[in-house]
């Protein structure tokens, strides 16, 4: 009996694994990548760097041609917190060129001077949620919403 059960159970549980096939994302990838450029801003963020928790703003410019390439400038802002800009020295704000990819809904991008890496996803209302982690003497872990500019 204790075998039949144990049995069955795991009969159960592999059967409940094979039928997960991956949802596919809802999004509302347009069929025209280009449609997407234009200028972000933050609406939510949360950043931490070596001096501890930052209060900031950020703008993206990022251009989408139809294949899913990105190109633009990321730009931060800040009133009272620090951070470094390319060349280590501390500031208010900076900015910076990046590049990248979408595809399925997934974005992958770069700055092209440090070594800041963005993982985000398009959402359903196209707005887009960026986790960007920067790692070395300088490290920086931001996580934010960001939302097009009308």
């Amino acid at each position: 009996m204790r075998a039949a059960l144990a049995f069955s159970t795991l009969l159960f549980a592999v059967a409940s694994c094979s039928s997960h096939q991956p949802r596919p994302i809802s999004c509302n990838e347009p069929s025209d990548l280009s449609k997407l450029s234009g200028i972000y801003k933050s609406s939510e963020k949360l950043t931490i760097n070596q001096f501890g928790p930052i209060n900031s703003s950020s703008t993206w410019n990022l251009k989408f041609d139809e294949k899913g390439h990105i190109t633009g400038e990321k730009s931060w802002t800040s009133n009272k917190s620090v951070g470094h800009n390319d060349t280590g020295k501390k500031v208010r704000s900076d900015s910076e060129a990046i590049i990248g990819l979408i595809k399925n809904c997934k974005i992958a991008l770069v700055e092209t001077q440090e070594t800041g890496m963005a993982h985000a996803e398009l959402m359903e209302d196209q707005s887009i949620m960026v986790s960007m982690l920067q790692s070395g003497d300088k490290p920086v872990v931001t996580m934010l919403t960001l939302v097009k500019s009308k």
